[in-house]
Order: C-alpha cells, then structure tokens, then sequence
C-alpha cells in the first residue's frame, strides 16, 4: 500500500477522462500525491479518519482550486458543497470503483459538478440560529429559495438575502423532510433540497 503523506509527492503520467486541455499532446499529465493513491486507499483511510485522509481530503480541496482557476465561465464549482458532502460523494463512487485511481474519481465528481456551477463571483452571506451560524454564497441561497418556492414552502423574490421569509421557508422544508429544524441552509438541508449527488455516484 502506498503510504500517502503531506511530505511525500510522488508522480506518475497518468490520462484521466474528461481532460481534453493543461496536458501534453496525447492529453496525458502528472498527478502528483494524493491523486495517485486509489479509491480503495481512500476508504480505508476515510475509515480510520487517519492523517491520510485528511490528506485525501486537502488534496480534493486543492485540486478542485486548480480547477476553478483553470475552467472557462467558472467561479466555484462547488457551488454549496463543503469538503465533507465532496468526500462523501467521493467515498460512494469509489465504493463502486475500487480500484480506480483517486484523482480519476475526483475529475469524475469534477465533472458532474460543472452543471451547477458558480459562474460569477457570488458574496457570502451569513446566517445564525442561536449558536450555530452557516455561510453559503448569495448565489447559493437565491438558488435554495426557488426550490423552497417550487415546493410551495418561500413567497417572496428569489433575492439571495436571508430574512425571515427565507428562515420560515427553510424551516417549514426542514419540518417536511424530518430534519434538524433550525431555518439554517445547511449541508444537510442544502442536500436533500437539491438532490444533486453527482451523476453516477
């Protein structure tokens, strides 16, 4: 097994699909630690939440970086998803693909997720419970309140701002789905409202 560490790079020429530019002319190009690990070494690593994962996990976080700096008409392609929903998209597929090599599974997730990218730079906006606060793009909450309004759930204009309309709607989709009702765009809300696990997974 390949030990992975955050002081250990290692390289190999690798083509990857959906990669058609930033390579050599037969399209191929090194991937450099993490990525070269396999999708079986994640899940052994994301089951221990050993130092390995964790860098498994950074590496998803930097790669996907890369991939905003380097795609056309993109801002974020995670639109709302936190490294914890990627990584567990990532440990479904490779649940199914075991032997396939980390970072082909990450341009596979990379892919699925170009369809609802941020195409333009979106302002954060803060929203609090009690304790517990979550920060999601202006662009990610406007999304979040037509889907509450095609439910019947949000009223208003589709704004991107949060205010009381925005909390009642969420919490009345919370209460529906059995979830923690908080009035919060959480992960867990965000998921189940969008049920937009990348294709394939």
């Amino acid at each position: 097994m390949i030990a992975i560490r955050t002081a250990l790079v290692l390289t190999c020429a690798l083509a990857l699909p959906g990669v058609g530019h930033a390579a050599d002319s037969q399209g191929r190009y090194a991937v450099k630690g993490a990525g070269i690990g396999t999708c079986k070494q994640f899940l052994e690593e994301r089951e221990k939440r050993s130092q390995a994962y964790y860098v498994f996990a950074g590496w998803v976080d930097g790669f996907l970086s890369a991939n905003n700096r380097f795609n056309e008409d993109t801002y974020d392609l995670a639109s709302w998803e936190t490294n914890d929903v990627l990584t567990a998209y990532l440990a479904h597929h490779c649940g199914r693909n075991s032997d396939q090599r980390f970072g082909a599974a990450v341009i596979a997730m990379i892919e699925a997720l170009k369809k609802e990218r941020l195409t333009e730079a979106s302002p954060p906006v803060q929203t609090t419970s009690g304790e517990t606060t979550v920060t999601v793009y202006a662009e990610a909450l406007r999304r979040a309140q037509e889907a509450l309004a095609a439910l019947g759930h949000y009223k208003a204009t589709p704004d991107g701002q949060y205010g009381p309309a925005t909390r009642k709607a969420l919490e009345a989709f919370q209460t529906e789905k059995s979830l923690t009702v908080n009035g919060l765009p959480d992960q867990q809300t965000l998921f189940t409202l969008f049920r937009k696990p990348p294709q394939g997974q």
